[in-house]
């Protein structure tokens, strides 16, 4: 019976852990989007970006890496963009993930 209730936790953790990775990509291709869309016209490019920022939040277990390469990535193209703007749209962007994942909440 104790295997049962481990394996029922460690199910329910792995399906958690799944969920969370499933809404962060889904805030990180939109923020992605966002910030592409400033800075570049033409799809393609906006994409590569999307995928550089995938990337770039694998460094670090909190959101300060996409943070610095938004910020440095936008002011150096000449967009005044602040940390306080950026983490705006991580939060309003979560929101929108988590709609998607999970619409009848």
């Amino acid at each position: 019976m104790h295997n049962k209730s481990e394996q029922a936790q460690e199910n329910k953790f792995a399906n958690d852990q799944k969920a969370e990775y499933q809404v962060q990509s889904a805030r990180n291709k939109l923020l992605g989007k966002w910030a592409g869309s400033i800075m570049y016209t033409i799809e393609q490019e906006i994409e590569k970006y999307i995928e550089q920022l995938i990337v770039a939040d694998l460094e670090e277990p909190s959101d300060n890496d996409i943070i610095t390469k938004i910020f440095n990535d936008l002011n150096t193209f000449g967009y005044q963009a602040t940390r306080e703007e950026i983490k705006e749209k991580i939060i309003e962007f979560n929101r929108i993930a988590v709609n998607l994942s999970y619409p009848n909440n």
